[in-house]
């Protein structure tokens, strides 16, 4: 038995890159901020006849695991015996909802799943199968990259940890985010509409060198906030929200891919970003910055 932890992660603004025919580098570029909340996952595994897989999620079955399935038959493949493998998720934050919850459940189970097997696999080699579970499955795109090294994380290429050019960026220890969701958005389908993708990387040309010549919380904030204003997702109770924080001095921004906003703010900001959410229907979460990447616990 083997546990693993990886923090979850909001993307702010992204660039879809799909078109390598190798899946590792395939991916986006574009920044997100890694959350002390995330995803546990503890594997066990027995001896069996034949390999089979249990995958929960806080204690109930999951219907249709596809992400954790994957980064399951690509251990079983190269191992070569057969198991009988118990795989279980928990995870406070909602599903589907721009939290990148299944990139942080692929990596926290592969971390998991090598420990156990006898780390057949290098950390960045472990961190690649579940960055191409993701990838194979439309379920995301540079989740895992961002996770696996945690912080305010800038994708400057695409592609898995270890092959994707990334950078930090500094963010005060007082810096918290405030998010909250009304409900989730099916990246699957997101990601496979082409029409959709195309307006993604329209809005989101030049956004990583923007940042990089503003790259603190407030320039992520904005630049987040404009690429959100140009993709043109944003639900009317999201763009309720956005209108009620430029009143009251809070930009915030919508959450890829969810109907959920966030903000980043310190200090006596904190509990008022909070009570704006609140006024335009959140649940305000309060969440400090997960400066480590996923480990094993």
């Amino acid at each position: 038995m083997a546990t693993a932890f990886a923090p979850c992660q909001i993307t702010g603004f992204f660039t879809i890159q799909d078109k390598a025919k190798n899946p590792l580098r395939v991916g986006s570029t574009g920044a997100g901020v890694n959350l002390e909340e995330g995803v546990t996952t503890t594997v066990s595994v027995t001896e069996a006849s034949r390999s089979r897989t249990r995958i929960t999620l806080n204690g109930n079955i999951l219907p249709n695991p596809v992400v954790s399935k994957e980064v399951v038959r690509q251990y079983l493949h190269r191992d070569g015996r057969t198991w009988n493998v118990r795989v279980s998720h928990s995870c406070e934050l909602p599903i589907g909802c721009g939290y990148g919850t299944s990139g942080a459940g692929a990596l926290s189970l592969s971390f998991s799943l090598n420990q156990v097997l006898g780390e057949p696999l290098t950390s960045f080699e472990a961190a690649a199968v579940a960055h191409q579970a993701e990838v194979t499955t439309k379920s995301g795109l540079g989740t895992v990259t961002s996770v696996f090294f945690g912080g305010v994380l800038v994708r400057l290429t695409p592609g898995s940890p270890g092959l994707a050019r990334v950078t930090k960026t500094p963010i005060s220890d007082s810096s918290r985010v405030v998010s909250g969701s009304l409900g989730p958005l099916p990246t699957r389908t997101a990601l496979s509409n082409r029409r959709f993708a195309n307006r993604v990387n329209t809005c989101g040309s030049g956004l990583v060198q923007m940042f990089r010549r503003q790259s603190n919380d407030t320039g992520f904030l904005l630049i987040s906030r404009r690429f959100a204003d140009c993709l043109g997702s944003a639900s009317p109770r999201l763009k309720g929200l956005f209108r009620l924080g430029d009143e009251f001095g809070v930009v915030f921004s919508m959450m890829m891919i969810g109907e959920s906003g966030f903000t980043i703010v310190s200090g006596r900001m904190v509990e008022e970003a909070a009570r704006l959410m609140r006024v335009a229907g959140f649940v305000p979460r309060i969440s400090r910055i997960a400066n480590e990447g996923a480990r094993l616990v």
